[in-house]
């Protein structure tokens, strides 16, 4: 039955990846990710029901539109792939149903945000506001289900925590953390927090951590130099996620 669980939840994150593609591409642009239907941006070619299929489409495309045959960039399956292996890892570490969505609806933002910021270096509060409020409403229901008060206590603290960590550091460096790193770290530490206190510090240290090694490593691979500017979002998502797969599992305290 588990088996079965992480192989829908697979699916699911296939899925859900296929659309966030879709975000990540019309979110900065302030389109609609409703409508018109996905298309190439290019020659404008609507893609059919079979070209939309995750990961399959793009290999029996041969990795080109169908229409003119532009290139399709490998972000997008790869994209798909990492929803897939997000949500079938947390399917594997979480068996609660409400705690499991609403991990996985924080994973997709997560990869939403992380991405985004890479191509823009902004992390939009459209997909915040819009996330945020969905997966805490699971989380509330689960603790009203289990009766964990203690739950919603860690989360405010958690989203204050957090918040004030990157607030300050705006504070003092605005040039070096925008505000939108300090929302989106109040964001991932009112999800943690639902995972517990301890989850929130390790999402911190984790981030710096990553910050740092994968910071030095690309600086000196692009640039030669230590001065180098590079989007932070993607390491407090890698983090985010690393701590919310691991909670209660790893403690840095």
């Amino acid at each position: 039955m588990r088996t079965f669980e992480v192989v829908v939840a697979a699916l699911f994150g296939l899925i859900v990846g296929s659309f966030l593609n879709v975000v990540i591409y019309r979110v900065p642009r302030g389109e609609s990710i409703v409508a018109p239907p996905s298309a190439c941006p290019r020659c404008g070619h609507r893609l059919s029901a079979w070209e939309n299929i995750p990961v399959i489409s793009f290999l029996l495309l041969r990795a080109r539109c169908r229409s003119c045959r532009e290139p399709i960039s490998w972000r997008y399956p790869l994209i798909e792939v990492l929803g897939g292996t997000a949500f079938a890892a947390l399917a594997v570490r979480y068996s609660n149903p409400l705690l499991l969505a609403g991990l996985c609806l924080f994973a997709a933002v997560l990869i939403a945000e992380a991405f985004i910021d890479l191509d823009t270096r902004k992390l939009p509060r459209r997909i915040i506001y819009v996330g945020a409020p969905l997966s805490v409403a699971l989380f509330l229901v689960e603790s009203v289900r289990s009766g964990n008060v203690r739950m919603v206590e860690d989360a405010a603290l958690g989203a204050l925590i957090a918040g004030a960590v990157f607030g300050v550091i705006h504070f003092v460096a605005p040039r070096s953390m925008g505000f939108g790193d300090v929302r989106f770290a109040a964001y991932i530490g009112i999800n943690l927090g639902f995972l517990g206190l301890a989850t929130v510090v390790n999402f911190l240290y984790g981030a710096f951590i990553f910050g740092a090694l994968f910071g030095v490593v690309f600086a000196l691979v692009k640039s030669k130099t230590l001065k180098v500017a590079i989007p932070f979002g993607p390491f407090m998502a890698l983090a985010a996620f690393v701590s919310a797969l691991f909670a209660g599992l790893i403690r840095v305290l």
